[in-house]
């Protein structure tokens, strides 16, 4: 068995957040280490839409061409509100996205170990450092460990799985440049362009007695169910669409143990509500400041301030994914919005998108 010693930071997990924390080291020449158990750009059950002060991130480290998006619409009902962002937001593949992160990180002389399984991680403490016993034989110790190990992240008990996810991809521009959001009862979509010709649908729904069991049929009804939805489906292929279906756990803050050295980032640090479309932002940004907190050696001041920018995302993404639960809530909250279209700047500088 291979042993080495690293004096250098551990980043575990290969999804957007590693993989933006793993570019934000070698960026201020800092040498990181990332270790992923499958391979890098698995397709994940996500959005595909990336927030306006996202989109300036990946553009300044090259990555895209990401499609231009300038306008969201939501629809609940017969109900819509159209609404323009100051700075455009982006389309783009979340698989390609990682990709092209990974090659520039390698570019710079990053390590990435993918297919690399932990099967075993000993804590740090105040006077050792983590210990790491790979499935390649390798035991790796390091003081400093970040985990981007996704939604399931050091969940100590059973995990709630409120929620089902439905993603595809279908060969189709329904509306260029634009998001579409429809509410349906229990359930919300976003369908946006990744590129020139292809569409991401991603497809929320709460569980309910009615859906014990999720397929391609309840994504059908839910169609049905819904007349904007019919007329933009109703053209399409489905069945040559790429789908993916699985569970999903609630969006929360999550319960992490107070190791030394720890940094936890994107959704292993919290599962932010994907009504905001924040996902690709909180990813990429969390791994960004641990590795500025970690360059001025202060994992404790990251753990506080990433904590209270979670918890303000959450707050606001909770209030928007209920409503967008409810078409009839939709039907009477969408009137006022475009009554009072400030509190829409108001919720934009909230959740850092203006």
């Amino acid at each position: 068995m291979a042993n080495h010693h690293s004096e250098v930071a551990v980043i575990i997990g290969g999804g957007i957040s590693g993989l933006s924390c793993l570019n934000a080291f070698l960026d201020r020449g800092i040498p990181a280490v990332l270790i992923e158990a499958t391979h890098v750009g698995i397709p994940k059950m996500c959005g595909e839409f990336i927030a306006p002060p996202a989109v300036k991130l990946l553009e300044q480290w090259e990555i895209g061409p990401i499609q231009e998006i300038h306008h969201v619409e939501f629809r609940a009902r017969k109900n819509k509100f159209n609404m323009n962002f100051s700075h455009y937001a982006g389309g783009f593949s979340r698989s390609e996205a990682e990709l092209l992160l990974a090659k520039r990180a390698l570019n710079k002389g990053g390590i990435i170990k993918e297919k690399t399984s932990i099967d075993k991680l000993i804590p740090a403490t105040e006077d050792l450092p983590y210990q790491l016993e790979l499935s390649t034989g390798e035991i790796i110790t390091t003081k400093t460990a970040i985990f981007a190990t996704g939604k399931f992240a050091a969940q100590q008990t059973a995990v709630s799985m409120p929620y089902y996810g439905i993603k595809l991809h279908f060969d189709k521009i329904v509306s260029p440049n634009r998001l579409l959001m429809f509410s349906c009862l229990n359930a919300y979509l976003g369908i946006i362009p990744i590129n020139n010709t292809v569409s991401n649908c991603t497809c929320l729904i709460k569980k309910t007695s009615s859906n014990k069991i999720l397929d391609k049929n309840y994504f059908y009804e839910l169609v049905q169910s819904n007349d904007g939805l019919q007329q933009i489906f109703q053209s399409i292929d489905l069945n040559n669409a790429k789908w993916l279906v699985g569970h999903a756990p609630e969006f929360q803050l999550k319960k992490n143990p107070a190791w030394p050295n720890a940094f936890w980032i994107g959704d292993a640090l919290a599962g932010i509500h994907p009504a905001i479309g924040s996902g690709f932002f909180h990813g990429i940004l969390s791994g960004i400041l641990a590795a500025e907190y970690y360059a001025s050696m202060t994992p404790d001041l990251y753990h506080h301030e990433s904590i209270l920018l979670a918890k303000k995302k959450l707050r606001y993404s909770k209030l928007i994914h209920h409503i967008l639960l409810s078409p009839s809530l939709g039907t009477m909250v969408l009137p006022f919005v475009k009554k009072y279209p400030g509190i829409v700047n108001w919720l934009l500088e909230k959740i850092h998108f203006a």
